[in-house]
């Protein structure tokens, strides 16, 4: 019997995943078309926006501006679809922040962040705290796929120089909250938007609040350093596990570059450079990311779904 499209989709969207997660973006685009042909077999809006937000990754990272932005609505009911979408829409302004070579014809970063979260806007109802009181409590309950979002989206705020808009703060201390009740087990995306979140929050932080910040990035690297031993090191010993890793590093130095005490760390900043190229495998010292490197750390990915007997039509 013919796999049913629904399974047959979400199966090509994990390969399409872990071909992504090792740097294999045209062996990932490839299992993308596979699942283009389940997609036109009638499949149901959450895998429709599985696959498109899949698709709009991979585009993010060659360079094409993440593909075409979502249309609000688009999910209609479907709160994980919804997520999903918005897994694209970060896709899509990921793309467009970091290019190879900079289009000043195109709209800021800026104003694309805050068309798209300013207050009231559908992916600010979705993913932004509704309490003032307590960003992290108030945050909305939420399915992984969240989580991740509003990881990646104030990561990307922060990384491209536009961590004072208002929503960025509560949006990833509520990613942080989430992050910190997964099991040690998870899923390395899912397990890495924990130290990327910690490393967001203090670049943002920086130099008005120094000891936190240095506090916040200490504990990304034990982070990174516990996986790198734990039952899931293999999954973060290459591709863009490894990637991750390196970043946390890089960024503690660019932190420590940029504090008041810059001059006297200047060793410190050094040798968390030499560990980032060593991990890299880079011949010199590794001071910040390609265009691409970044696009392709940051760019959001469904959570990995599982196709049990039922799925399959048994």
């Amino acid at each position: 019997n013919a796999v049913p499209p629904a399974a047959g989709l979400t199966f090509a969207v994990n390969a399409a995943t872990a071909r992504f997660q090792a740097g294999e973006f045209e062996l990932a685009a490839k299992a993308i078309a596979e699942g283009e042909l389940f997609e036109t077999a009638g499949v149901g809006v959450r895998e429709q926006a599985m696959l498109s937000s899949m698709r709009a990754a991979v585009e993010a990272v060659r360079g094409s501006g993440g593909g075409q932005d979502v249309a609000d609505g688009e999910q209609g009911s479907d709160s994980e679809a919804a997520m999903f979408l918005a897994g694209q829409k970060a896709n899509f302004l990921i793309g467009r922040s970091f290019p190879d070579s900079p289009d000043p014809s195109k709209t800021s970063v800026a104003q694309d962040l805050e068309v798209q979260l300013e207050e009231g806007t559908p992916l600010a109802n979705l993913l932004l705290p509704k309490t003032n009181e307590d960003p992290a409590n108030g945050a909305p309950a939420g399915s992984v796929a969240g989580m991740t979002v509003r990881g990646t989206l104030g990561e990307l705020a922060v990384r491209s120089g536009e961590g004072t808009q208002r929503w960025v703060r509560p949006m990833l201390l509520a990613a942080l909250r989430e992050a910190e009740a997964l099991p040690e087990n998870a899923d390395p995306v899912l397990t890495a938007t924990l130290w990327r979140t910690l490393s967001s929050l203090a670049l943002l932080l920086g130099r008005n609040e120094p000891v936190s910040a240095e506090g916040l990035l200490r504990s990304a690297i034990d982070h990174t350093e516990k996986v790198a031993k734990g039952p899931m090191a293999p999954a973060f010993a290459s591709g863009r596990g490894l990637l991750w890793r390196a970043q946390a590093l890089t960024d503690f130095a660019k932190l420590l570059e940029d504090s008041r005490r810059a001059e006297e760390r200047k060793t410190d900043t050094a040798r968390l450079r030499e560990q980032a190229a060593a991990l890299l495998k880079a011949e010199k010292p590794i001071v910040e990311l390609s265009p691409q490197e970044l696009r392709w750390s940051m760019a959001w990915l469904p959570p990995v779904q599982a196709v049990e007997e039922k799925d399959l039509g048994f």
